[in-house]
């Protein structure tokens, strides 16, 4: 995917993230913490390739574990 094609879609996802981290700070807190897992679930499926790219590269870091 071209470079021009990549920065609307990171750039809605920057706005969504900004959204969820101003409304985080309004919410009690085992509602945020909530919303913090269900996000962070739902990152871990949006991001798979980038996921396995990360967890790659702390192997290589990391060779100990």
């Amino acid at each position: 995917m071209t470079r021009l094609l990549r920065r609307p879609r990171h750039d809605l996802g920057y706005l969504g993230l900004r959204v969820i981290l101003a409304g985080g700070r309004l919410a009690p807190l085992a509602l945020a913490r909530g919303l913090g897992a269900v996000a962070g679930r739902l990152a871990t499926f949006l991001a798979r390739s980038d996921r396995t790219r990360a967890l790659a590269n702390l192997e290589l870091a990391f060779p100990e574990r």
